[in-house]
């Protein structure tokens, strides 16, 4: 009949096996999960603020504008005219027959709804172009960041509304500015 070692034996054994074992795990440091190294180089971009300072940005806004208050003229324009037109129109009523009248009141309506279509296609055209406009540049704000970063060996950038406070040092948007208004000094407006 074999013996079987007594469960206090066992016991000891372990106690002593364990001792060593856990001094090492206690002495020996917690490798990191991430490898340390030196901090990224961060930088802050205003883009808003370099999107209203563009050079391309100041003159398509002002194309606009110059193109909006052309299309305001006119549309006073019509509407004195329509409202001269009504004007008569209501002073002929009682000369009229009722139904020269409607023809003549449905024939100004339609007018009426012409020149209400026209200047909402006008401002629907004049906010098209000037938002494929901002699209573009905003796309050149990116290369010009982008080129930026590589240059001065920037890792990430956030944009000025992301970040609380920080040393002016973090900040490229001038830098950015003047590349973006060398990429892009005017941006042709699309008016159709």
């Amino acid at each position: 009949m074999a013996s079987r070692p007594a469960p206090l034996l066992i016991a000891v054994v372990l106690a002593l096996l364990a001792g060593p074992l856990a001094a090492q795990a206690q002495t020996t440091p917690a490798k990191p999960a991430v490898a340390v190294g030196k901090p990224p180089i961060v930088a802050v971009v205003d883009i808003k603020k370099i999107l209203s300072s563009a050079a391309a940005s100041k003159k398509a806004k002002k194309s606009i504008d110059a193109k909006r208050a052309i299309y305001e003229r006119e549309l006073d324009q019509h509407k004195k005219g329509l409202k001269t037109q009504r004007e008569e129109l209501r002073k002929q009523q009682k000369i009229l027959a009722p139904q020269a009248f409607q023809q003549k009141k449905k024939k100004l309506e339609k007018r009426f709804e012409t020149v209400i279509r026209q200047t909402e296609e006008r401002r629907r055209v004049l906010n098209e172009a000037f938002n494929t406009a901002m699209g573009n540049l905003r796309r050149e704000l990116g290369y010009a960041v982008a080129e930026v970063m590589k240059e001065r060996g920037i890792e990430m950038s956030l944009p000025r509304s992301a970040v609380l406070v920080f040393d002016d040092r973090f900040d490229i948007s001038a830098e950015v500015l003047k590349r973006l208004n060398k990429r892009l000094p005017t941006i042709d407006l699309k008016l159709n």
